[in-house]
């Protein structure tokens, strides 16, 4: 297998400009499609046929006018499982799922078949892509074995390991293939242009060529401990070490690896990805939060001093010369007395701003049915001087941080119940998992928010009334959009003006639920 890897990379994939870069995967797939001989169908995220190889055409029976747009499930037998786990968003650009699927024909047979499906494109929503892989099984009684499996020396091996190839170099992130001593036994294009190594002069060498001297005693010792125990020393999932260049700089990779067995004899797979863009905007973003650090110092410090003093001595002036200053001077009085109050507020609103980052809690799973009954109980007064009532629908466990997803919590309730009009507030909360993501919503049916405002409210100090009408710093919105980028998510509102407002959060789900 793994010398037909070495034998058919060359042929399959011709001499490229790798010193581009390549798109995200969905057109490069067309190599798969063109050159592998085994059946190829290229799908969306919610399983709509986008292209099929000759191979594909010929197995079902109809050509690709007839099945561009319609859905893959429809060429399957009814009796095949379903593709739910493959469509469902779940997953990653390096995990694979095999399936034993049945095709209808044309002529009305059913070919039972082996089939891989792997993501090549995006990560998620409108743009990600889905590869499935086709193979009729050597045995109809038990379709779970396919013909390479069942015969090593039919000609199937060759175009397996021709659409694996070719597949392989269709997709931006670096691929290689080791055996149990660490040597190479494939790689795929995007090695050179992530590393700089022609793939054909590492097939045979050590994997120790592309990992920085300071860390390859460690690797050796890790796999050691690995084929001994099974112990693993990192994240197999994913996880983050640096590669050697070929000109001796290290660059930043997310690693995933998978192992397979061929032969009886184990081998691993790794996909690297070259991330030194996103660690370099991780070292801008960790540069800003100091300097916002420093900001909240001063804040908190030298800014607040002098307010404090001004406050002060204008409440001192109202105590001692209330009498002599009038109606008139009274009113001039409140109005720098509630200035400086108001000051302070967003001093302090602001300082809670820059420090969402730099003081947050480490992420634990969170129960959001105990971060709503704190954020209510918390609000008590308010929701009894209005008459608010809340219902709210199951709430699901999250990863993040409970005391911001309660500030969270707060914040919208206290806005649900401010901007509810001239009627007792009516607040409603609810959940929806999506994927690997639980989308939290609370609505009102409050003043609503027109429709050229809904962005412009997560802006720092942006105020749609006056302070006459409605109190507040105008930067809770923003406060709580920033914690829940903290969390990955999103912040986003729904709104008709004089019907209400839907504020919805997009958080991760936890492994707990």
């Amino acid at each position: 297998m793994l010398y037909l890897l070495a034998e058919y990379g060359p042929q399959m994939v011709p001499p490229t400009d790798r010193s581009a870069t390549p798109s995200d995967g969905s057109s490069e797939v067309s190599t798969l499609l063109t050159r592998a001989d085994v059946a190829v169908v290229q799908l969306t995220s919610a399983g709509t046929i986008v292209s099929v190889n000759a191979p594909f055409e010929t197995l079902v029976g109809h050509g690709s006018d007839d099945l561009v747009e319609t859905p893959f499930e429809d060429v399957l037998d009814p009796t095949s499982p379903s593709l739910d786990p493959v469509f469902d968003g779940e997953l990653t650009a390096s995990d694979t799922l095999t399936l034993p699927v049945s095709v209808e024909t044309a002529d009305g047979d059913v070919v039972p078949c082996q089939s891989l499906f792997t993501p090549i494109a995006g990560d998620g929503g409108a743009d990600r892509r889905i590869v499935g892989l086709l193979s009729p099984a050597a045995d109809p009684a038990d379709p779970s074995v396919d013909a390479l499996e069942r015969n090593p020396d039919r000609t199937d091996v060759t175009a397996h390991a021709r659409a694996f190839v070719a597949l392989a170099d269709a997709i931006p992130d670096g691929v290689i293939v080791l055996d149990t001593g660490s040597q190479i036994q494939y790689a795929n294009a995007a090695v050179e242009r992530i590393l700089g190594y022609d793939p054909a002069t590492l097939v045979g060498s050590s994997k120790l060529t592309i990992i920085p001297e300071r860390l390859r005693e460690a690797h050796v010792e890790g796999l050691r401990r690995y084929l001994e125990s099974g112990e693993r020393n990192i994240d197999w999932e994913y996880a983050e070490l640096p590669g050697q260049h070929k000109d001796g700089h290290e660059v930043p990779l997310g690693i995933s690896l998978g192992q397979f067995t061929f032969g009886g004899e184990p081998y691993f797979v790794g996909l690297f990805r070259d991330i030194s863009e996103r660690k370099a905007r991780e070292q801008a973003l960790e540069e800003s939060n100091e300097r916002l650090e420093q900001f909240a110092y001063a804040a908190s410090h030298d800014m607040q001093e002098p307010l404090r003093m001004i406050s002060t001595y204008l409440q001192l002036i109202e105590r001692r010369y209330s009498d002599r200053l009038g109606d008139e001077g009274e009113e001039y009085l409140e109005y720098a007395i509630g200035g400086a109050d108001r000051m302070r507020a967003m001093i302090e609103a602001l300082l809670e701003y820059s420090r969402v980052e730099t003081r947050g809690r480490p992420f634990e799973t969170v129960d959001l049915e105990g971060v709503l009954t704190e954020a209510i109980e918390n609000l008590r007064v308010q929701f009894e001087d209005t008459g608010a009532e809340i219902d709210s629908g199951p709430l699901p466990r999250v990863t993040g941080d409970p005391d911001q997803l309660r500030q969270v919590f707060q914040n919208l309730l206290s806005n649900a119940i401010v901007y509810s009009d001239d009627e007792p507030p009516r607040i409603h909360v609810e959940a929806e998992r999506r994927g690997e993501t639980w989308i939290v919503s609370v609505r009102d049916e409050g003043i609503g928010i027109p429709a050229d405002a809904q962005d412009r409210i997560f802006d720092v100090f942006e105020r749609l009334h006056s302070r006459q009408e409605y109190e507040g710093t105008g930067i809770g919105l923003a406060l709580c959009q920033r914690i829940v980028e903290r969390h990955g998510g999103d912040l986003w509102v729904d709104s008709t003006p004089g019907v209400g407002s839907t504020f919805s959060i997009s958080l991760p789900a936890s492994d707990e639920n």
